[in-house]
């Protein structure tokens, strides 16, 4: 009895292992995230550490020009 419960203990957390490894192998593989901040180089014009701030017009432009969002919030 010791025995059999000692293997099923040891088959029940290699499962739990597998399924939890499964699980965060597959964790944001189709996830993009946009942050803003500040710009690193001098861009457009405007020198570097200018602050980048996003709009809702920015979330509209994104998901009208980018195929296959399935999800967006601006938060």
């Amino acid at each position: 009895m010791g025995i059999a419960t000692v293997v099923l203990l040891l088959a029940y957390g290699a499962g739990f292992s597998r399924a939890i490894e499964a699980i965060f192998a597959n964790w944001g593989t189709n996830i993009i995230g946009v942050f803003p901040g500040r710009t690193s180089q001098q861009a457009g014009g405007d020198k570097a550490g200018v602050r980048v701030r996003f709009t809702m017009d920015d979330v509209d432009r994104v998901s009208s020009s980018v195929p296959g969002i399935i999800n967006l919030t601006p938060l």
